[in-house]
């Protein structure tokens, strides 16, 4: 199935680009500029994905339905040249792609992306389900932006409260969500996501996960929620603690 994404100025001039370099293991294809700093590290970087394609298996217990194609670009303004978008991680959908920033400062590897490509087979979610289920692959214990999760959910906290969590559930409002608070929001993403999984189950979960979608309203979304877990929506939210 092609889902629909949305990537700000996204090209695909990175296909028209004949200079990559290529190296192929079980279930990646890594292609990478002719950049000392990442030939250096291609080993490394692909041990560190085939580790993290067998995590995100144990997880989820499904694999690639074909080969994840990632770019690495030693620098943003190479990745934003070519794929058009300067973040330093991004999975492409349609075209089963991880594009990356890869150098001594931005080494963005790990489970996150390749998780968004191969729970495709799930369906797509709103992003707060999808960045979830990544971010609680990824680890817990994982710092963003050089920040603890406990010190970005405390930040969320201050800001918002839990009564006010299913307005970021429908896809519009994940995506009005300021750039700068990415990490409160992928943390407590990922804090509710592992007291679903924790409290209901992995298999509920992942029957909620592919119940919803990027079009349904928060009404929609709760109302699945409350059928797949048998409980009410603010007993679910009351039960959950941060």
């Amino acid at each position: 199935m092609l889902y629909k994404q949305f990537i700000k100025n996204y090209k695909e001039d990175y296909k028209k680009y004949n200079g990559w370099l290529k190296k192929e293991t079980s279930h990646y294809i890594f292609n990478y500029f002719d950049n000392k700093f990442i030939k250096e590290h291609i080993n490394r970087i692909s041990k560190i994905q085939e580790n993290s394609n067998n995590k995100i298996f144990e997880f989820l217990g499904i694999r690639n339905a074909k080969k994840i194609n990632y770019y690495i670009y030693p620098s943003e303004f190479l990745k934003s040249k070519y794929m058009g978008n300067p973040i330093y991680a991004q999975s492409v959908y349609k075209d089963y792609s991880v594009h990356i920033v890869y150098n001594k400062k931005i080494r963005p590897l790990g489970p996150h992306e390749d998780t968004h490509l191969i729970s495709l087979k799930f369906g797509l979610p709103p992003s707060f389900f999808a960045e979830g289920l990544a971010e609680s692959i990824a680890s817990k214990k994982r710092f963003f932006n050089g920040k603890s999760r406990k010190y970005f959910i405390k930040k969320w906290l201050n800001k918002y409260d839990k009564d006010s969590l299913s307005n970021f559930f429908i896809q519009k409002g994940w995506l009005d969500t300021p750039d700068n608070e990415s990490g409160e929001f992928y943390s407590i993403a990922m804090s509710f996501t592992l007291y679903l999984i924790k409290v209901f189950g992995k298999e509920k979960f992942f029957k909620l996960y592919k119940k919803i979608n990027r079009n349904m309203t928060i009404k929609q979304i709760v109302y699945t929620m409350e059928k797949v877990f048998l409980m009410d929506y603010e007993q679910i939210i009351s039960n959950w603690k941060i």
